[in-house]
């Protein structure tokens, strides 16, 4: 009885090794690939600013089209302060930008959040718009959108072979709703009766035109053609932003068709990988030539 009991004590402690030497290896490779990858003293060309329809604008894609360095700050359920977070950090490690893209629909664009401070935690994985540590490396492994165990081999491997990686990442996962869009009453808020809060972007700007950052730009992402129609006044913020002067490239049209939705507001991954293409070939076409050299 007693050997039985101590064969059980050494498969324990030699599972509990193992699992603590593999959750130092996982935070590890975490550690060499912040979430968003900012990193120190670096220059980037362009900076998304967003929430979860700006998120799957995967930057890999867009630097290999594009030829420049791309970060994107947008994450499901995000403000416009919690990039505000980020941002701070991101200049507090030395860091340069060109170009800031800035997310702007009535969704985004209108939303505020009292009491929402926290501090940006470049290596932990997401947990409800915010960043919170998780233990053992399974919890990473499940949950950090950069380094899940087959996508960290496949790089690894690509490296080996100096090959890019040819895996466009399934960024996000929102599962489309089981009942008929007109029925559910969550989708229904009429968003674009809210303030657009163009003031907080102008400051925004100020506050990176300090920085050194030449030039911000704003966006939409495309929206089911459904919703749309139960914005009531959804030409009101697209005339405000037409009026402040900042370049805007509206994308929430686009789509005339369902199929390539998730949901009300999200575009399918399979339909983002086409949009990365539209989104490089418009928004970012034209400013390569004054790109300063990396560093």
């Amino acid at each position: 009885m007693r050997t039985f009991l101590k064969q059980i004590l050494l498969v324990f402690l030699a599972i509990l090794v193992t699992l603590s030497l593999m959750d130092i290896f996982y935070t590890w490779a975490i550690t060499q690939k912040p979430l968003h990858d900012i990193r120190e003293n670096e220059h980037v060309d362009y900076l998304i600013i967003g929430d979860s329809r700006s998120n799957p604008l995967l930057t890999f894609y867009l630097e290999h089209l594009t030829g420049t360095k791309v970060l994107n700050f947008a994450e499901p359920g995000f403000i416009l302060e919690d990039n505000l977070t980020m941002l701070d950090y991101f200049f507090r490690k030395g860091n340069t930008v060109d170009r800031v893209l800035i997310q702007a629909d009535w969704k985004f664009g209108s939303r505020t959040e009292v009491g929402k401070d926290w501090a940006y935690t470049p290596y932990l994985i997401r947990e409800k718009g915010l960043l919170s540590p998780r233990i053992p490396f399974w919890m990473y492994a499940e949950n950090n959108r950069n380094f899940k165990p087959m996508f960290l081999v496949k790089q690894i491997m690509d490296g080996i072979k100096k090959q890019p990686s040819s895996i466009l990442a399934d960024t996000i996962g929102i599962n489309a709703s089981n009942f008929p869009f007109r029925y559910n009453e969550n989708l229904n808020v009429d968003y674009s009766k809210y303030l657009f809060r163009i003031n907080d972007i102008k400051a925004l700007e100020t506050r990176l035109k300090a920085r050194g950052v030449k030039e911000v730009i704003l966006f939409s992402i495309p929206h089911l053609p459904e919703w749309i129609t139960t914005q009531s006044d959804s030409a009101t913020y697209k005339r405000t932003i037409r009026n402040s002067g900042f370049k805007y490239y509206d994308f929430s049209t686009i789509y005339a068709d369902t199929t390539g939705f998730k949901d009300y507001l999200h575009v399918r991954n399979s339909r983002y990988t086409e949009f990365c293409r539209r989104f490089s070939a418009t928004v970012m076409t034209g400013h390569l030539q004054d790109r300063q050299p990396r560093k």
